[in-house]
């Protein structure tokens, strides 16, 4: 495996390393310690970050095509618009959580099924 090592004025480095099923590149910190690798296969390329804060930012639009997608939080998950937002799904979805609260801070909370809606719970309480 062939390593090549690009020192830069920040203190960071870029190596690249070859072998014979990969290519690898990689951004260390002072300590050496790597923040970003790119991993490039026979199959594309793979990111990987590394560090206690990753932000990515667009001024316009930011999309994700996948086959499947995940996210998880470890301490928590936030998502939120300055505007409307929807979620559109072809198939059922499911949320499960001990607690789940709908509340609408302005307005109604509208509910319309194309056949019936029910509700299943211990008690049912209006008004309460």
């Amino acid at each position: 495996m062939e390593k090549k090592n690009i020192g830069l004025t920040t203190g960071h480095s870029i190596s690249v390393e070859e072998s014979e099923s990969e290519n690898l590149i990689s951004l260390s910190d002072q300590n050496g310690v790597v923040q970003l690798s790119i991993v490039v296969t026979s199959e594309g390329p793979i990111l990987k970050f590394e560090g206690s804060k990753v932000l990515v930012h667009a001024t316009g639009a930011l999309a994700f095509d996948a086959e499947r997608i995940a996210i998880r939080g470890r301490e928590g998950v936030n998502i939120s618009s300055g505007t409307d937002a929807s979620f559109n799904v072809e198939g059922d979805l499911s949320i499960e959580a001990s607690v789940n609260n709908i509340t609408s801070t302005l307005g109604n909370v509208n509910v319309r099924a194309n056949d019936d809606v029910k509700l299943n719970g211990e008690r049912i309480k209006l008004n309460s």
